[in-house]
């Protein structure tokens, strides 16, 4: 008892490394444990973290680890010291990232908690993000194979605001599982799931200034919710980075770029838009007008997912989007010239769906015109057949839609031209006026009409040729 004393005495007088060497020389094991808890205690309320991370403890740590982690359990969340970045420090001091990272996890879940009790919401994010944050550190510095940490199982209701559901399944609880009890359910919780929590929480800070009612305590944002509102409030670099992280679809994101682009191609004002809009990386620092700069911006957008995933399908549903808001806008060649070379097909069907014959035809026109130039310049097709397959269902149906523009307007014109000789000399101007845009209309079509039989007729004679070749081979 006399080193007990001694202990006393030494930490009255803040003589911590004094009073830390009589404990460790204390033979009585019960009182060194009792010396232990009540010299971690001190050290944590007199803010020490320090000296408590700097000494050593050999044989003991296991035992600091159950102390800290029960006074976290058991402490009020805001006060402090906060025993769970105590324990977090204790373990990072020691090289044990996994463990430090599984506090920290620990108490984000418990700040989660407190956010759906708490009226307080904002505060409580902030730390709840920092806490994760911390998690996602300490996970990234370890192997891949160990980027997990172990906790409880909470109840559906309990987990209702985390990101998505754990993996969860019975393990033997070994030493670094202190805070779950032997036999207990358990979630297994992955670096990737720490990440998409903690991008959901920070998502809900950002958003919560513009829309308060996310920082009342019953609401839960969910990942398809956050992305609305991040592109409604213009937001789309967040948009595009947070559907990433939870690998979602980014449909909604480009169709609503898309209806804002055709929306800015007419306006003038910039300060139509939302302010956020113009933060976004790719129009800061873009010269030019509103809406060049918003095209740009979708143009920057494909790019970058086209770079990742090489199939059209982005740039199929921007066309689409297009030309459903409005078919009189053409589609610029910087959009549709990736889609004439990649899937060509589609491109033309797209354009016929949406009723625009000239550049449904257009686009065909110029697609059988580049697989005749490749065919020429080709010695021996037997092996390519298949590159230079001519779509003869859709040339069929191309070509039936044009003869039927066709007969249409020239029905048109010919109704304007008798009309013009019975009317006055006001409404004989308009009607001229019509009949030339109607005739310019008809000799478009005319002439794409005559360009696409040309080139079928050159693919067909290349054809021909072929097949004769194939056949003297066989022969």
């Amino acid at each position: 008892k006399l080193w007990f004393k001694i202990f006393h005495a030494e930490l009255e007088c803040n003589s911590y490394e004094a009073a830390y060497m009589a404990m460790m020389a204390n033979p009585d094991s019960k009182l060194q444990l009792e010396c232990l808890r009540h010299l971690t205690g001190v050290l944590c309320e007199r803010d020490n973290v320090a000296m408590l991370c700097r000494l050593s403890f050999p044989g003991l740590q296991e035992e600091i680890e159950h102390s800290l982690l029960f006074k976290a359990r058991h402490s009020d969340l805001l006060a402090r010291p906060c025993y769970y970045k105590i324990l977090y420090s204790f373990h990072v001091y020691r090289g044990n990232y996994r463990n430090a990272a599984s506090a920290m996890y620990q108490y984000a879940r418990r700040l989660g908690t407190a956010i759906r009790q708490s009226g307080d919401v904002a505060r409580l994010l902030v730390e709840q993000g920092q806490a994760l944050l911390a998690c996602v550190n300490g996970l990234t510095i370890v192997d891949r194979e160990y980027a997990w940490v172990v906790v409880s199982h909470q109840s559906d209701d309990d987990n209702a605001s985390e990101a998505s559901t754990c993996k969860r399944r019975r393990i033997a609880i070994g030493r670094y599982d202190a805070s779950v009890k032997q036999g207990q359910d358990i979630d297994i919780v992955e670096l990737e799931q720490v990440r998409r929590e903690y991008t959901l929480c920070m998502a809900r800070l950002t958003l919560g200034s513009s829309f308060s009612e996310l920082f009342s305590r019953n609401i839960l944002l969910e990942p398809e919710d956050a992305i609305a509102l991040f592109v409604k409030l213009g937001m789309y670099d967040a948009a595009i980075s947070f559907a990433r992280v939870f690998a979602l679809k980014l449909d909604t994101i480009f169709k609503s770029l898309v209806q804002r682009c055709v929306e800015m191609s007419s306006r003038v004002q910039q300060e139509q838009m939302p302010e956020a809009f113009w933060e976004n990386v790719g129009v800061q620092h873009t010269a030019g007008s509103p809406g060049d700069r918003a095209w740009r911006l979708l143009q920057c957008y494909l790019g970058a997912e086209e770079a990742k995933d090489s199939t059209m399908r982005y740039r199929l549903l921007v066309a689409d989007e297009i030309l459903n808001a409005n078919c009189d806008l053409p589609l610029s060649p910087w959009l549709s010239s990736p889609l004439l070379q990649k899937c060509p097909q589609d491109l033309v069907r797209l354009c016929l769906r949406h009723g625009c014959v000239s550049e449904g035809g257009t686009f065909l026109l110029q697609h059988i015109s580049t697989l005749c130039t490749r065919i020429a310049s080709c010695d021996h097709l037997v092996k390519k057949t298949r590159e230079f397959w001519l779509p003869y269902q859709l040339l069929d149906q191309t070509m039936g839609i044009l003869d039927d523009a066709v007969v249409k307007f020239e029905m048109a014109v010919d109704k304007i031209k008798a009309a013009k000789k019975q009317c006055q000399d006001a409404e004989a101007t308009k009607l001229k006026a019509l009949f030339r845009s109607y005739r310019e209309r008809l000799d478009g079509l005319q002439q794409l009409r005559d360009g696409l039989r040309a080139n079928v007729d050159r693919y067909m004679a290349f054809a021909a040729r072929e097949s004769r070749d194939i056949s003297e081979t066989q022969c």
